[in-house]
């Protein structure tokens, strides 16, 4: 809990998005997408979503 609440949405820049995604099942258990391709202007984005509910 936080002074904001509980938060569900929280959003990491890393700079290996594979091993990023290894730690946090490790650590907590999470279970994500797949990575996808987002395009951000000139750029684009390599993303992931959680699919099961906070620890």
């Amino acid at each position: 809990m936080t002074a904001m609440g509980t938060l569900h949405h929280v959003s990491m820049v890393v700079p290996d998005l594979g091993a990023a995604m290894a730690e946090m099942t490790r650590l907590f258990g999470l279970q994500r997408t797949e990575p996808q391709e987002r395009p951000d202007g000139n750029r684009k984005l390599l993303v992931s979503f959680s699919i099961s509910q906070p620890p």
